[in-house]
């Protein structure tokens, strides 16, 4: 019978494991979902307890410091619809020319974010762009494994978290799955995502129809967010601090508790590719900055240089290495910090009692000269006072 309470991530490969079906994955009062067992049906097999990557230590991929790469996707509109520089996109590509399956995190009808597959090029689109809210993993592993027996090829695209859970869930490798970390600054509450979709929907007196938390009307350096609305109204702000939403998830204040000591950085690492923003690649490699993005790519295994090389030829790659990349995208190897337990706790509590805009105003102030800067452009600034 699991019990790791605020260490879990909600990784679920304890729900996908249980061979009888005991474990449900419920919301706490935060809104971040838990393990809770059945005691009227477990029968005390212990393989939830074996499975969970929290209790027990994954063989971590050997970093080598050569095979740390600044990439560009080389088609312009995909790296406009990308996160950062497009080369999810070319792995999924390369495995849905395969005919395999790609996982990853998508808006599910009610913009609700929950992992899912796809199996054409024409959906690859729902699986591109941060969705900035934790994913419901579901039965996810128990479909990669069905996908991987009956000899597909399969890419599954994750958090640390979400990876480690599918690896311990798997307990052998598999020739053809290609697992992908993204570099991660931790996951913030679906039950906060859901107030902030019911705000701004009364708001605008209309359903949301999109979100887009990455536009890169400014460029990749100054994302901004953009929602669209049924009645044709939109929601839109030219930079990451505006957004009440973005505000709150900058300053780390509705997290997950397992974020703020993540046990998952690139160190532990099981996947083949670690994938992230390459930001300020500029300062030391000012001629490799694109205004629509760069990413950062880190080959963990041999699958992956393989993998890497039969692509590479659709991207514009630079070879850097790994204290370069610790340094421009630090959250490769540290945990978000929280200043304020207190206050995090005050923020959840009166989650239910007040509006999403007087919670942000109240709990997740920035300051109005770190506003202007940001709205005037000086991202650099901003992210070094949030410890980007």
């Amino acid at each position: 019978m699991i019990n790791i309470d605020r260490l879990c991530t909600g990784c679920a490969a304890c729900y996908n494991a249980c061979p009888k079906n005991c474990i449900t994955m419920q919301e706490d009062n935060e809104g971040f979902i838990y393990p809770v067992v059945d005691n009227n049906h477990c029968m005390s097999c212990n393989l939830c307890n074996t499975i969970c990557p929290i209790l027990n230590n994954l063989s971590a991929k050997k970093l080598n410091a050569a095979n740390v790469f600044a990439c560009k996707n080389k088609n312009p509109l995909v790296r406009k619809h990308s996160s950062s520089g497009g080369v999810f996109s070319l792995l999924a590509d390369y495995v849905l020319d395969n005919n395999g399956v790609v996982f990853g995190a998508m808006f599910d009808n009610e913009l609700n974010v929950a992992h899912s597959f796809i199996t054409h090029k024409e959906d690859l689109d729902k699986l591109r762009r941060s969705k900035y809210v934790q994913s419901s993993i579901g039965a996810s592993y128990q479909e990669v494994k069905r996908f991987l027996e009956s000899g597909k090829m399969v890419l599954f695209s994750g958090t640390p978290c979400q990876v480690a859970g599918l690896k311990s869930y798997l307990k052998k490798d598999y020739d053809t799955l290609i697992v992908v970390e993204v570099v991660c600054h931790g996951v913030p509450s679906p039950k906060v995502y859901r107030k902030y979709k019911s705000y701004l929907q009364a708001k605008y007196k209309s359903t949301i129809k999109e979100i887009n938390f990455r536009t890169k009307n400014r460029g990749w350096d100054n994302y901004g967010t953009r929602i669209e609305f049924e009645n044709n109204k939109v929601y839109q702000c030219i930079n990451t601090i505006e957004p009440l939403y973005m505000r709150g998830f900058l300053t780390n204040i509705y997290l997950r508790p397992s974020c703020y000591n993540c046990r998952f950085k690139h160190e532990n690492t099981v996947a083949d590719f670690t994938l992230g923003d390459y930001w300020r690649i500029e300062r030391k490699y000012p001629k490799f900055h694109n205004k629509d993005g760069v990413s950062l790519v880190i080959i963990n295994s041999v699958l992956g240089e393989k993998i890497f090389n039969e692509i590479s030829g659709e991207m514009d790659c630079l070879q850097t290495d790994i204290n370069h990349a610790k340094e421009c995208n630090h959250m490769l190897i540290s945990s978000s910090v929280i200043g304020d337990i207190k206050k995090r706790s005050e923020y959840l509590n009166d989650l239910d009692n007040m509006q999403y805009d007087q919670l942000a105003n109240k709990y997740c102030m920035i300051s109005f000269g770190n506003y202007w800067a940001t709205k005037l452009g000086f991202k650099p600034v901003i992210r070094k006072l949030l410890k980007r």
